[in-house]
């Protein structure tokens, strides 16, 4: 079933001055849709992990260093990168970013790591 999303739907975060997360709220849970700026390192220490979902990033705007497991990655606009299920990753840059996360993206399965 489509399904629209306007502005006004979505959801609004700010963490720590370094990153703004706006959230689209899609129904079905299969995916979830997000776009994220990024103003230095985030997370501002260690590393975040998403459990139970993979990603796939794309660069709206920007340049950053993406440490995601074991790999370090220069991303630049018009980039792309997956991030796997319980891959542990850090952000170093200024950079936007549209995040497609398979199943969605939950408060939940997100944790910090250090």
């Amino acid at each position: 079933m489509s399904q629209q999303i306007r502005k006004d739907q979505t959801n609004f975060i700010t963490e720590h001055d370094i990153s703004d997360f706006t959230e689209y709220p899609f129904t079905s849970g299969g995916l979830s849709l997000g776009i994220s700026s990024v103003r230095g390192r985030y997370p501002a220490g260690g590393w975040d992990v998403d459990n139970g979902i993979e990603q796939i990033w794309y660069v709206m705007k920007g340049s950053a260093t993406v440490e995601a497991g074991d790999k370090t990655y220069e991303l630049a606009e018009g980039d792309m990168l997956h991030i796997d299920k319980g891959e542990r990753f850090s952000i170093n840059g200024t950079i936007t970013i549209m995040v497609a996360s398979s199943p969605a993206w939950t408060d939940e399965q997100h944790l910090h790591v250090n």
